[in-house]
């Protein structure tokens, strides 16, 4: 699950963090520190009340996601602020954004010209068209 996360795109940004919460102790697994995401083991309660005090306690409410297709959580978390994604929607979006990039990639491998070059052809052009 964390190397999913990691290498998906989940995060979005350097600036996001993901924190996976798993049921049970921690020391069953021990995932090397990673940057952008973060593993909580609920030890001494159960997953879903760890996640609802982890949104409790948010800073910003109103910039947490919680992926859950457990509608009690769910309904939870969204009374407290937080925002609610299914798990179907969650991997769907990273993909649609991974395409993105993918895309915008490889139009960018097949220009001939220079960055440079690009914005001087469109000085270029802004001169004579919008004299």
């Amino acid at each position: 699950m964390v190397r999913l996360v990691e290498t998906g795109g989940f995060c979005g940004s350097s600036r996001n963090q993901v924190t996976i919460v798993f049921d049970g102790q921690a020391g069953v697994i021990s995932p090397e520190k990673t940057l952008g995401v973060k593993v909580v083991f609920s030890s001494g309660e159960t997953a879903d009340d760890l996640i609802r005090r982890l949104v409790e306690n948010a800073e910003n409410k109103k910039s947490v996601y919680v992926v859950t297709d457990d509608k009690a959580l769910g309904q939870s978390v969204r009374g407290l602020g937080a925002k609610v994604l299914s798990v179907k929607d969650f991997f769907g979006k990273s993909k649609e954004r991974n395409s993105k990039a993918l895309k915008a990639k490889r139009v960018s491998e097949e220009k001939d010209i220079s960055t440079v070059a690009e914005f001087k052809i469109n000085d270029e052009l802004k001169k004579v068209w919008l004299k």
